[in-house]
């Protein structure tokens, strides 16, 4: 199990990264394909799970509903990941992202 500390941004970027990079190359076996795509799926369902959409993801109203989410949410997703915030609660700023894949 790798363990990666990135922001909310640098994820949504790797994750788009991802899609390009499934759109650009078409010698991708089935599998590889698959798998990229699996990924992807993960990454966008977790984001909006926790309340986030790309477009307002640093929004304070957000960073509230991702917290409630993240509490209600936590077997749903231990399923899949283990994610982990470190929150600034005065300002409901996510100061960083700590995503640990199980799959």
């Amino acid at each position: 199990m790798r363990s990666v500390v990135i922001s909310l941004q640098e994820k949504l970027n790797e994750r788009d990264d991802l899609l390009l990079s499934l759109q650009q190359q078409e010698n991708l076996d089935y599998k590889q394909r698959l798998d990229i795509e699996m990924k992807i799926s993960i990454y966008k369902e977790t984001l909006e799970t926790l309340g986030f959409s790309e477009d307002s993801y640093n929004d304070d109203s957000n960073m509230s509903i991702a917290i409630s989410c993240l509490l209600v949410n936590i077997g749903l997703m231990s399923l899949f990941t283990c994610i982990t915030f470190q929150v600034d609660i005065k300002n409901l700023n996510i100061l960083r992202f700590r995503f640990n894949w199980r799959v």
